[in-house]
């Protein structure tokens, strides 16, 4: 996927809500901006390393070789793609397993920023911030990022495809990238005009 359809994504999947989430919120305008700040540098930090370590300790878990990785694409050489994991032969089950890991992660990261904020007993601006974006943003981000890579047939989907078939391969990342924009959208929707007292 090239490099400004990638930023567009970014902006649209991540930026945007995040940046609405604050606008929406009772903290103070300081607060607002130093966050959205920080979370958007995050994700220029967290969001491949996050990514490909899913790989890495699924290979890891299963006694899989590793060959060669990079968590972090060269930004100062114009990279903003490249981190990967190269593993040696793979079994099939291994292939699937590694190569959907990351998916998983984001469904489980999803899911238990749902829960921890769905009762708003968390008032901190950077907590609340941290699980919405890391945990719910992000998640959603990496699931719709490499579903479109899917529809130019390269990426991980495209490797499960491989191995499960196309129908099977959509359904499990559309069922995936749903139960996550669920959670994101209580969470968005939940905490408007939140927190009701800040002090």
């Amino acid at each position: 996927m090239n490099l400004i359809f990638s930023i567009f994504l970014i902006i649209v999947v991540v930026m945007l809500p995040l940046i609405k989430f604050y606008q929406r919120s009772n903290w103070t305008k300081k607060q607002r901006l130093v966050n959205i700040l920080l979370f958007a540098f995050s994700f220029l930090l967290i969001y491949a390393p996050l990514h490909e370590f899913c790989h890495f300790i699924s290979g890891k878990l299963m006694n899989v070789e590793i060959i060669d990785y990079q968590f972090y694409s060269k930004y100062s050489s114009g990279e903003f793609q490249n981190a990967y994991v190269n593993f040696s032969e793979l079994t099939t089950n291994q292939k699937f397993i590694i190569t959907i890991a990351p998916y998983v992660k984001s469904v489980i990261f999803a899911f238990v920023s749902f829960l921890v904020l769905r009762k708003k007993r968390i008032k901190s601006s950077f907590l609340v911030g941290l699980f919405f974006s890391i945990g719910l943003l992000f998640s959603a981000f990496d699931i719709v990022d490499n579903l479109l890579g899917y529809i130019n047939k390269f990426g991980d989907w495209n490797s499960i495809s491989k191995i499960i078939g196309h129908f099977w391969t959509w359904f499990i990342g559309i069922s995936m990238l749903s139960v996550t924009l669920f959670f994101t959208y209580r969470i968005f929707t939940t905490h408007k005009g939140f927190p009701e007292n800040n002090d």
